[in-house]
């Protein structure tokens, strides 16, 4: 009995040994600040703004990748992941493109502290996603003073296209950092305005 047992556990163990060593590789998304364009910065004397989160559709706000494949479906990619939650990824790539676009000191940094006299930028992300090669994205956002309650002026809204992006959860994360570039050209002119 002892030497059966002996025999089998010979025979099964490189099965066992080879299916633990080749499982595939998470690969993690992250997003990058869009370049201004040479013209791209604003001339604005006001308080700085500081973005204290960036509201992001529900759906897409987990770690794992999710992407909507039709009406009323998503899919969800379990072995590609963001390197940290979306809504920190969007707030964090949002405030590095801002900051190109306004002049120096006019940016707060993540996580800044309410100031008398400062103003503070409510954004959401609506929608987002990559459809027969074009990703598209609704946002809204306001500026509202950090000592009040109110808004300064009215809400924004942005719909935003991108032409020729690709598929794949990459070229997904390069077209969502491209988006909040254009959605960042259009919150630097609009406070520039004020």
């Amino acid at each position: 009995m002892m030497s059966r047992m002996i025999v089998l556990a010979a025979l099964l163990a490189p099965f066992l040994l080879g299916a633990c060593g080749h499982s595939p590789e998470t690969q993690f998304l992250t997003l990058d600040p869009a370049p201004a364009s040479p013209a791209g910065g604003v001339s604005y004397r006001g308080p700085a703004v500081r973005i204290p989160s960036v509201q992001v559709p529900p759906a897409l706000d987990r770690v794992e990748f999710a992407r909507q494949t039709g009406p009323g479906e998503m899919k969800v990619e379990d072995l590609v992941h963001w390197s940290a939650p979306l809504g920190e990824l969007v707030r964090n790539t949002l405030i590095l493109d801002l900051a190109q676009r306004l002049p120096t000191g006019k940016v707060s940094p993540p996580d800044s502290a309410a100031q008398p006299g400062g103003l503070r930028a409510s954004v959401a992300v609506l929608s987002f996603g990559v459809a027969n090669g074009t990703a598209s994205m609704v946002a809204s956002y306001e500026f509202i003073l950090d000592d009040t309650q109110g808004a300064i002026g009215s809400q924004h809204w942005a719909q935003l296209s991108l032409p020729g992006a690709g598929q794949t959860p990459l070229d997904t994360a390069h077209a969502l950092s491209a988006l909040l570039g254009t959605l960042a050209d259009r919150m630097a002119t609009d406070i520039a305005s004020r």
